[in-house]
This record gives structure tokens, C-alpha cells and sequence, in this order.
């Protein structure tokens, strides 16, 4: 479920991106965004971890 909204996140923040022009929004986008990117090393980081080898 969390990799769904994950993924649901950046991809809702993507596309408003492209639509909107104003500097604040996409300065907030760009944020949002740029987190949302943060979470896929520490999700990947964590598969890894749980697996066993």
C-alpha cells in the first residue's frame, strides 16, 4: 500500500508540475516532489535489507 500512494504521489506532483506557471506552486511542487524522490532510496534500501541472502 505505501509503494502505491508512493508512486500515486509522484505522479499526481509530476503532472501539476507540467500544468500550473505559478512560481510558488511550483516551487512547492518541486519540494513535494524532491521527497517524494528521497522516500524510493530509503523504500529501496529497506527491500534490500529485509531480503534474505
Amino acid at each position: 500500500m505505501q509503494d502505491f500512494l508512493h508512486q500515486k504521489n509522484l505522479e499526481l506532483y509530476r503532472k501539476r508540475l507540467l500544468e500550473t506557471t505559478d512560481p510558488a506552486e511550483r516551487d512547492v511542487l518541486v519540494r513535494l516532489l524532491a521527497e517524494e524522490k528521497s522516500k524510493d532510496f530509503k523504500l529501496a534500501a529497506e527491500r534490500k535489507a529485509a531480503r534474505p541472502e
